[in-house]
């Protein structure tokens, strides 16, 4: 979530120094819900020209990428300054929109585990165009990322110059 607050307040420096984009990345749709995506969806708008740009990806929940999210496909041990850690992704529960997940790490050094708990919200691309819709923006172009074709979209949106931001 701090990588979706700080592009917004990015989005506000640039606007005094006359830049006009706002680029989301790592699946920032995902991590806010639906009250607070609004709120930084009207920030946004309101920090940008008319006529600027949002650009922003999200993954596709046509593809049910969660259902990879297993420990047998997701286990990997990484070496790093704290020693070896082992981690892994479960699927707790898929009550679409919601989709909810334990990741794991294990320090093998140790054996302390630590998990956090998290639960993203996977909106389609209708709901997710009615959003910017209501919040002063138009949908230009949605397109695959390139990187990941078929699993993520890609929104590129423009401030509406006759709309102000729904607050």
């Amino acid at each position: 979530m701090s990588s979706v607050i700080s592009s917004s307040l990015t989005a506000g420096r640039n606007r005094q120094h006359g830049v006009g984009t706002d680029i989301r990345s790592g699946g920032s749709a995902e991590q806010v819900t639906w009250l607070l995506g609004g709120v930084i969806l009207a920030g946004t708008r309101s920090a940008l020209h008319a006529g600027c740009l949002l650009v922003f990806e999200t993954r596709d929940p046509l593809y049910r990428g969660w259902e990879a999210w297993t420990p047998e496909a997701s286990r990997s041990v990484r070496n790093t300054a704290a020693g070896q850690i082992e981690n892994w992704v479960s699927l707790t529960n898929v009550n679409l929109p919601f989709v909810s997940f334990l990741h794991t790490f294990r320090f093998i050094n140790s054996g302390a585990v630590v998990t956090s708990e998290s639960t993203l919200r996977f909106r389609d691309r209708a709901e997710i165009t009615a959003s910017l819709q209501a919040s002063g923006f138009t949908v230009e172009e949605v397109r695959e990322a390139p990187d990941r074709p078929g699993r993520e979209l890609v929104f590129v949106c423009r401030v509406n110059s006759h709309t102000h931001a729904v607050t």
